[in-house]
């Protein structure tokens, strides 16, 4: 099916659908459900975990430190958003 088809078959601008399938915009859930019906899938689908997700090293330093921070007792939580939020 091409983006023409599924842009008319939803009741979007093709020039719209094509900036929410290159990832430009974020589509709204209806517009999400009325694009997984439209390719006759579960919208559950568009979320498939199988595939690695790319992110660069910055992305991967804030992750890595996130979940460091996920282990602390909220005590130790706390005092380290304070540090982070002091300049």
């Amino acid at each position: 099916m091409s983006q023409k088809e599924i842009a008319i078959t939803i009741g979007i601008d093709q020039a719209q659908y094509s900036r929410i399938e290159s990832g430009k915009v974020e589509p709204t859930l209806s517009s999400l459900e009325k694009i997984a019906e439209a390719l006759e899938v579960r919208v559950v689908e568009f979320f498939n975990d199988d595939e690695p997700i790319d992110i660069n090293s910055f992305d991967k330093s804030i992750v890595e430190n996130l979940r460091l921070l996920d282990q602390l007792n909220e005590v130790e939580k706390n005092q380290s958003i304070i540090l982070l939020i002091l300049p």
